[in-house]
Parts: structure tokens; C-alpha cells; sequence
């Protein structure tokens, strides 16, 4: 269901932008000549220490999706179960529900995870993420 990739090297300094790699536990800087300047890996620290999946993207501001788990698959979005995704949040229990958020940079970031949870997924928030699903 979800890819792991491990370790990606980079041929030219615009083409790490676009890179779709996942689940990096450190960056370090090599000695090659054909290596990046460690002021530019830096830049990518913070990103791959919070992005979600291979969708997220640096440097693009996060928003925020409010979504509710309805009758069957609430019980996998307590707040004491583990998350999916790494911005998760745990807002609020409903009868036979829970309502939780979650961070994302692009609409292609959310919608598949949220795609594999219907019909028992609502977007609440924001109203544009929601008509997007609806028209897809």
C-alpha cells in the first residue's frame, strides 16, 4: 500500500525540488566533487523531518484539512491509536465518530489517503479539498 524509499542521490541542484523520496532519517554531507554544498542540503532538514508521504512539498505553506471517521473506521482515528500520517491530530470524539486533522502542502498530498477511507471519510474543511474530492 504505502512505497519506502530509502536513500536518492540528486544530479543537479533544481532536480532535489522535484525529487519524490521518502522516510529519510538523516542527510549527510559528502565528500564527492559531484556532492551538494552542505548549506543547500541544509535548506531540506526541517521538510524531511516533517513530510508526510512523497507528495508533500518544501517550501509550499501547509494547510489544513479537517476530517471526520465515521461507524467503522473511527475506532483507527482515537487518540490512542497510531497515526497515518505525520501531522495527524486528534480534535474530538462524536458518537460513532472521531474528527481529526491534518497538515498538507498540496491536495494530492490528502486526497489519495482520504480516497482509501470512503465512504466512511468526510472533509469538513476546507470547502475547496472537499468540492475537489466531489468532482474527481
Amino acid at each position: 500500500m504505502h512505497q519506502r524509499s530509502t536513500e536518492a542521490t540528486a544530479k543537479d541542484v533544481a532536480s532535489i525540488a522535484i525529487i519524490v523520496i521518502a522516510f529519510i532519517d538523516k542527510i549527510e554531507y559528502s565528500k564527492q566533487k559531484t556532492s551538494y554544498q552542505k548549506s543547500v542540503l541544509d535548506r531540506y532538514d526541517d521538510f524531511f523531518a516533517t513530510m508526510q508521504n512523497p507528495m508533500s512539498r518544501p517550501f509550499v505553506p501547509k494547510k489544513t484539512a479537517i476530517l471526520k471517521a465515521h461507524g467503522r473506521i473511527a475506532v483507527y482515528f482515537k487518540e490512542s491509536m497510531k497515526k497515518f500520517m505525520e501531522s495527524q491530530t486528534f480534535i474530538r470524539e462524536e458518537e460513532d465518530a472521531v474528527v481529526f486533522s491534518v497538515d498538507y502542502t498540496q491536495p494530492l498530498e490528502v486526497l489519495p489517503f482520504i480516497k482509501e477511507w470512503l465512504p466512511d471519510m468526510e472533509i469538513l474543511e476546507p470547502k475547496e479539498l472537499r468540492e475537489m474530492l466531489i468532482n474527481e
